[in-house]
């Protein structure tokens, strides 16, 4: 991961994830997920201790046309960005699933 991602960029990142809240100035979190109708699909790590792989499965609960897949991987969160074997069929997946649908 040295040699693909600048440290410097991965801080601000993270500190991007850490500070967003999709709250803000809105209605109750379950009314703006009750809105996203597309299908979404919310992609778990099971090593993951920053955003826990349960947390993830009650995401895709909440929303209409959710689903959840779960990658394994001894990376934690950083998995997304080792694990593209396991995440890669997961995206074309839905992009096949998107590309089906009426527009």
């Amino acid at each position: 991961l040295v040699d693909r991602f600048d440290a410097v960029s991965y801080v601000r990142l993270t500190q991007a994830m850490d500070s967003h809240d999709i709250r803000r100035s809105r209605p109750r979190f379950q009314e703006i997920l009750s809105a996203l109708t597309i299908p979404i699909v919310v992609v778990g790590i099971d090593s993951d201790m920053l955003y826990p792989a349960g947390e993830c499965q009650e995401l895709a609960k909440l929303l209409p046309n959710g689903r959840y897949e779960e990658i394994s991987s001894p990376h934690g969160h950083d998995a997304f960005l080792i694990e593209f074997g396991q995440l890669n069929p997961i995206v074309q997946s839905l992009q096949t699933e998107l590309s089906e649908q009426p527009v």
